[in-house]
């Protein structure tokens, strides 16, 4: 890992936006070396990682599900990336001067098995169990809509579909119906 990569809580990372990002960059400057935390298994407190690679047995490259994006930043004319990869475990910021796809094979690594959520940029291209981000797919939706005609009607369908997708996901996760349940009323 570089100088510059951070490991936090999931609730950390919950909230994230361009300024954030020029913020933390900002900040992992002036530090020179971050600290590298994780939750501990009772989840009431941090744990310092040493030596955090993200491919390592605790990183990346085996958890079974992974969220990345990647926001540009300009500091002092130099333009630099924050990458974010959010698992159920952790949250991994890291700092990188490109955007380049090998820097999402370093952070994954080359046997990253799991689900990756992303949106359509092509570096993360070649995953077999890749989705797209449902943000990404709703804002398609809203765009189907605003264009009018047989594209509204395809929208509203899709955006529908999607809320009741939504809607049985949450009853399952709350506990009001089982998974069998669940995947009978999405097909």
């Amino acid at each position: 890992a570089s100088r510059t990569d951070a490991v936090l809580t999931t609730s950390w990372g919950a909230r994230w936006s361009r300024s954030s990002a020029s913020r933390f960059c900002r900040r992992a400057k002036r530090l020179q070396t971050l600290e590298a935390t994780k939750r501990t298994p009772d989840h009431r407190s941090l744990q310092r990682v040493h030596d955090f690679h993200p491919t390592d047995s605790r990183g990346l490259t085996h958890s079974r599900t992974a969220n990345l994006d990647e926001t540009g930043s300009k500091e002092a004319g130099q333009k630099e990336w924050l990458w974010v990869a959010v698992t159920t475990g952790f949250t991994l910021f890291a700092l990188r001067l490109t955007r380049a796809g090998k820097v999402v094979r370093e952070l994954l690594g080359e046997r990253f098995a799991g689900f990756l959520t992303t949106d359509r940029y092509g570096a993360y291209n070649g995953y077999s169990k890749w989705q797209i981000c449902w943000a990404h797919l709703q804002r398609d939706f809203e765009g189907l809509i605003d264009q009018g005609r047989a594209g509204k009607r395809i929208g509203r369908r899709l955006k529908n579909v999607a809320g009741d997708l939504f809607r049985h996901w949450h009853r399952y996760r709350g506990g009001t119906i089982t998974l069998r349940t669940m995947r009978h009323n999405i097909r």
